[in-house]
């Protein structure tokens, strides 16, 4: 019986785990936006879904991309509120 060859074409080997860890973030973040969570979760999710998209950066990029994307769910309602007339 021939060999299963798991390979994706045009795609490194080295490159396969990115692909995978990105499939399973994104069931992840699928799987909790069903589920109804509350805001904070799904802030939560995507921003960190957002953290490790910018570990596929270039290094010298990566610290920009993270500090963008750190600001707490708490920090993001403050700035939400404060822009909606704070209600």
């Amino acid at each position: 019986m021939p060999t299963m060859d798991r390979a994706i074409p045009g795609i490194k080997p080295s490159q396969h785990w990115r692909i995978a860890s990105s499939r399973i973030l994104l069931f992840l973040l699928v799987a909790i936006l069903l589920s109804g969570c509350s805001n904070r979760q799904i802030y939560t999710a995507i921003q960190l879904n957002r953290q490790f998209e910018c570990s596929k950066l270039p290094v010298q990029e990566q610290q920009a991309c993270e500090e963008e994307y750190s600001e707490s769910y708490d920090s993001y309602q403050r700035a939400r509120d404060e822009a909606s007339g704070g209600s």
